[in-house]
């Protein structure tokens, strides 16, 4: 579904088909950018390990590294010159990690999650060392009225509605503003969004590279 097709589909959910408009194409735009960067955030993230933001390079001499924004998760990650994988932890299952020392070396482990997209790395680095991950990531980009269409499947963006209408029946407006629908529709797009998210992790259920506690 394209984003133009989107639209025309919300406004006739929310009976907004006629001009003038309750509610602006660039409003709806908004609405529908929202929805879909929250509903990647909910499904936990859209995995990757094609684009750019999935080949990196840890400069030599530096025990962190800064990720692009967009990655939620780190999944895997693996030496392109060694071919050997590099173990990823994350910090957030702290539980018998000991990483007060970490000499200079070949990178052994990578810690996610210490700070807002940032690595810390073990050993650290001794040579810049190239990495393939394997992420999950917001989208690359965000939509507009000329975009062709979204970085997910079709199926799923259908209930994206509701993330809209819950924000255009939040629009300080007597013809629009309805705080009891807004509500509905916050309730009706989370319980899609995890349908969905249960539904795609029983499809890909594999077993990870990424490993909690312990170097």
């Amino acid at each position: 579904m394209s984003p133009k097709t989107l639209l025309t589909y919300w406004r006739t959910q929310v009976h907004d088909t006629k001009k003038p408009y309750l509610w602006t194409d660039a409003e709806a735009l908004l609405y529908m950018n929202l929805a879909y960067f929250e509903w990647v955030r909910l499904i936990g993230g859209l995995r990757d390990s094609t684009s750019s933001l999935a080949a990196i390079t840890l400069p030599a001499g530096l025990d962190t590294f800064q990720l692009d924004p967009k990655i939620i998760r780190v999944l895997s990650a693996r030496d392109t010159v060694r071919g050997l994988p590099i173990r990823v932890v994350n910090s957030m299952m702290p539980e018998g990690l000991n990483t007060s020392v970490s000499r200079v070396g070949q990178v052994r482990t990578l810690i996610f999650g210490e700070g807002e997209s940032t690595l810390r790395i073990i050993d650290t680095p001794a040579a810049d060392t190239p990495l393939k991950l394997v992420v999950r990531r917001y989208p690359l980009e965000e939509v507009t009225a000329a975009s062709d269409a979204f970085e997910i499947r079709d199926e799923q963006t259908e209930f994206w509605v509701y993330g809209m209408m819950q924000r255009a029946f939040l629009k300080d407006d007597p013809g629009t503003y309805d705080k009891g629908r807004s509500d509905r529709a916050m309730s009706q797009f989370r319980a899609e969004a995890a349908t969905a998210k249960t539904a795609s992790e029983n499809a890909n259920h594999v077993p990870q590279a990424v490993q909690y506690g312990g170097l």
